[in-house]
């Protein structure tokens, strides 16, 4: 496995807390990469990225079906990592997808929660 940083945290919250999210990164210093009604995607220094997203948010279903905060490490071959967790016995919930300046694959882990693998471009 070939895993570098935690590299994603993705999290639902209200639609009031959305707003109160944009203040919290910023006092943090992240960078707002995606900011619409539903989600807010912000950006630390080192690449790694905060997602918050309100309730209505129309993402990926599985996404937040049994939890509310997810999170997803960042891996120099994705492919081959994706394997090993389906070798050991994990679900995969998605294929790899591109992601833009990313791969990405989501996998059912410990606890039914849901991981995933990040390969940055």
């Amino acid at each position: 496995m070939s895993i570098t940083k935690i590299d994603w945290v993705a999290t639902k919250l209200t639609d009031q807390s959305l707003d109160s999210a944009r203040s919290f990164g910023a006092a943090l210093g992240l960078s707002v990469i995606v900011d619409t009604p539903t989600q807010l995607m912000m950006q630390a220094p080192d690449g790694g990225v905060v997602e918050f997203c309100s309730t209505d948010y129309d993402g990926p279903a599985h996404l937040f079906e049994r939890h509310e905060m997810v999170f997803g490490f960042a891996v120099t071959d994705i492919v081959a990592d994706g394997a090993k967790l389906i070798d050991a016995g994990f679900e995969s919930v998605t294929d790899v997808t591109d992601g833009g300046p990313v791969m990405f694959q989501h996998f059912r882990g410990p606890g039914g929660r849901n991981y995933g693998l990040i390969q940055h471009k």
